[in-house]
């Protein structure tokens, strides 16, 4: 019986656990939908970050549908930060007693920066976004790398977040 050649098969990628390592990134999304069971099903290349060798890994993410607070406050800030709507339009929603409507489609090809960090779950440790998800525009993410050119935006210098006149979280603590 032949033995399974190791010899070009990256260890860290088995099963498809291959994705970023924790840190402090700039993401690219390369994939967003809600499931038939309602989770948002995130895939997002991370596009430069910390540390710099995980540039070209795919964080994949899944934000289970709830009625508890958290992961709909994830959810929330997941599209705000995407600009897939405003705190504005969410507010009038949330006046008219309206649930938010939010199209995931529209996200591939967006970008943000977020914080992933190692979660425990069944044995298994998965790195995993919390609320430390933001527009390149935000301070907290002034010390992470960015890769504008990665997301079309030619004139901004590689390596540093491009000054945004519109943030979308004006006079919103995130």
């Amino acid at each position: 019986m032949g033995g399974i050649l190791l010899d070009d098969l990256d260890m860290d990628e088995l099963g498809g656990f291959g994705g970023p390592c924790p840190g402090r990134y700039h993401l690219l999304v390369q994939e967003c939908h809600e499931n038939d069971k309602g989770a948002l099903v995130l895939k997002a290349e991370v596009i430069a970050g910390r540390p710099e060798d995980q540039v070209g890994k795919v964080h994949e993410e899944m934000l289970f549908a709830s009625d508890s607070e958290f992961p709909r406050r994830i959810r929330l800030l997941l599209a705000v930060v995407l600009g897939l709507t405003t705190v504005d339009q969410l507010k009038v929603k949330k006046a008219a007693g309206e649930s938010a409507d939010i199209p995931w489609h529209t996200a591939p090809g967006r970008h943000f920066c977020c914080v992933l960090s190692p979660n425990e779950h069944n044995g298994k440790v998965r790195q995993q976004m919390g609320i430390d998800i933001f527009p390149t525009s935000k301070a907290k993410a002034q010390d992470i790398p960015t890769n504008m050119k990665a997301v079309g935006v030619q004139s901004a210098a590689e390596g540093t977040a491009p000054a945004v006149a519109d943030d979308p979280f004006d006079g919103v603590d995130i």
